[in-house]
């Protein structure tokens, strides 16, 4: 969501007062596969998927997916944002 829209929200739960949004860049970046897997693996909706298709699978799928985001070198560089609102009542 974009700021205004934060705002409206906090707005209409009572807290725009004072309210203030932000984006802050959250770039992640594993030197390598070893680090990579285990940063991805352990959330609890991955540790589910796992059980359901095995280890294999889901390694072979995560590093599929961020084979864009793998340099020359080995590590990656994934990039995320942290969206955040401060308000008070």
């Amino acid at each position: 969501m974009t700021a205004p829209v934060w705002e409206a929200v906090a707005d209409a739960r009572g807290l725009g007062h004072g309210t203030a949004v932000g984006d802050d860049a959250v770039p992640w970046a594993p030197p390598d596969d070893a680090t990579l897997l285990p940063g991805l693996m352990s959330a609890g909706s991955v540790v589910a998927t796992i059980e359901q298709i095995g280890t294999d699978a889901v390694r072979a799928a995560i590093l599929d997916a961020a084979a864009p985001h793998r340099a020359t070198d080995g590590s990656y560089l994934l990039a995320s944002a942290f969206r955040w609102v401060v308000a008070r009542r």
